[in-house]
């Protein structure tokens, strides 16, 4: 009877602590969503993203529209370092996110390491003194990794808001783009040719003839 006591009392004990561990990790995640929510301001999934991404996007056409020409004229002819910092800019931010999303969820975010190869391409493109072609394809192909970690879900039963895979289709559509307008700026200088292209007044010629 002392021993089915004994071994009562320790089923209880093992049950107690079995469930203040239950409790524990049902706080964490409640913390967890607490931050997401604090952190997206409670907007539906792949909004905040998705904000970002067009006020990141507007911030760096307007600047580069500013430098001689307008924005069309950035778009065309802008550098490949220009060109390499605008997609820095952009690949940081979604970095960190996707960073915080593996701490916090304790799964690899696959973002965590496609933006982290599009920042490297980017540094190595900012760095380079002369032209070399595969520095601008490491940035086209890391571009277009991105654009297949947001393709994957399409193909995953995941369960997730038509907001989120929204902003995934947009994340697709938008890297591509990116890579293309890398390439196609890939002949290039390293330095801004904005300037250089930009129309120009004729010298005023002197003339030789006295003034009679």
């Amino acid at each position: 009877q002392t021993r089915r006591t004994k071994n009562g009392e320790q089923q209880n004990s093992n049950d107690q602590t079995l469930n203040l561990s239950i409790a524990s990790k049902e706080t964490t995640e409640q913390r967890k969503v607490i931050i997401n929510n604090k952190l997206t301001m409670a907007l539906p999934p792949g909004i905040p993203a998705l904000l970002i991404l067009v006020f990141l996007t507007i911030a760096i056409i307007g600047m580069g529209g500013t430098r001689g020409g307008g924005i069309c004229r950035f778009l065309r002819h802008a550098s490949t370092s220009e060109r390499a910092m605008a997609t820095f800019v952009v690949a940081v931010p979604f970095w960190i996110w996707a960073v915080i999303n593996t701490a916090n969820m304790g799964n690899l975010d696959l973002g965590a390491v496609t933006f982290l190869l599009v920042i490297l391409s980017c540094i190595a493109l900012l760095l380079q003194k002369e032209k070399q072609l595969w520095k601008t394809i490491l940035l086209v192909v890391s571009s277009g990794l991105v654009s297949v970690n947001y393709l994957l879900p399409f193909f995953m039963n995941l369960g997730l808001e038509a907001t989120h895979y929204f902003y995934f289709a947009v994340g697709v559509l938008y890297w591509m783009v990116v890579g293309l307008w890398n390439w196609w700026g890939r002949q290039r200088g390293t330095t801004s040719s904005i300037d250089s292209e930009a129309p120009q007044e004729p010298p005023v010629s002197e003339s030789t003839d006295l003034v009679k």
